[in-house]
């Protein structure tokens, strides 16, 4: 059973919506671009305006199947993250484009605000506290997105029942 920021069995359902015909994606597509849409927009609107471009930086990233988001900021940065670790475990380094580094640095600034740092008091390091904003954008649109999600789903299979 996969559990995946706090929703059950998102990896099976993936899974079987994978197998389903093409006519389910064109039903359940949708809704997943609307609730990553939402809650970038509400995070953006959240987060707090001093932190320079964080905001213009907040944006969904979809997957080829179209069947996950991420959102957040510099979320387009996450395959290069991936590909620059990747690629350090075998001992090599790569170098990314300004464009990924800019990305990159955004996904770390925004984990630090979300979160807050600690500090270092011998480097003379304040500590930064969290002011999170991912968190209270998911929370606004949870409960629109399952139902949203759900109602996609019933849709499909009302579909495909009524054709086959």
């Amino acid at each position: 059973m996969s559990r995946r920021k706090g929703l059950r069995n998102v990896t099976r359902l993936r899974r079987k919506l994978r197998r389903m015909p093409d006519e389910i994606e064109k039903y359940i597509k949708p809704a997943l671009v609307a609730v990553a849409t939402a809650t970038a927009v509400d995070a953006a609107s959240i987060v707090r305006k001093n932190y320079g471009d964080l905001a213009a930086s907040i944006e969904p990233n979809f997957s080829r199947d179209g069947l996950t988001a991420v959102v957040g900021p510099g979320a387009k940065g996450v395959k290069a993250e991936k590909r620059a670790g990747r690629a350090l475990s075998r001992g090599r380094r790569i170098n990314l484009s300004d464009a990924n580094q800019h990305l990159l640095f955004q996904a770390h600034k925004g984990m630090w605000i979300e979160f807050g740092t600690k500090g270092s008091p011998g480097k003379g390091i304040p500590p930064h506290p969290a002011y999170p904003f991912m968190a209270p954008a998911w929370d606004m649109n949870r409960s629109f997105g399952i139902a949203l999600v759900r109602e996609a789903i019933d849709a499909a299979l009302a579909s495909i029942g009524k054709r086959g």
